[in-house]
């Protein structure tokens, strides 16, 4: 009888987008089973766009999730999978990052050289 595991990279190509029951969460990341008996990690940094401290804080096991396939390693019986790929790209980092940019001030009439005076060229 073959296992799970036989022509897994027949079954689950790279770039395959399969669903999944999230079997356990560990502090690494989290175990999506994708076929029966086949198991796959989505490590932690491939969970979510946002910072994550740990997997609990948006999965919990049982959950069924859309997955991409980035690596399938049939003689070490691994598969590397990201949820991250399938979730839109934050359209707020342009607006986040305008939000930190300088606004313009109102002009005051001087600038600093004006204040500070001749005391820099003492330094000199």
């Amino acid at each position: 009888l073959p296992g799970p595991w036989s022509q897994i990279g027949e079954k689950v190509k790279q770039g395959d987008v399969l669903e999944g029951k999230v079997q356990r969460l560990v502090s690494f990341g989290a175990f999506v089973e994708i076929l029966p008996g086949v198991e796959g990690l989505v490590h932690i940094s491939q969970i979510s766009n946002k910072h994550i401290g740990t997997p609990h804080e948006v999965l919990e096991e049982g959950q069924t999730v859309k997955v991409k396939v980035l690596d399938v390693n049939e003689s070490e019986e691994r598969i590397s999978l990201s949820m991250r790929e399938l979730e839109e790209a934050p359209k707020a980092d342009q607006e986040d990052f305008r939000q930190y940019q300088a606004k313009e001030e109102p002009s005051t009439g001087f600038q600093l050289g004006d204040l500070i005076g001749d005391k820099l060229n003492k330094l000199k």
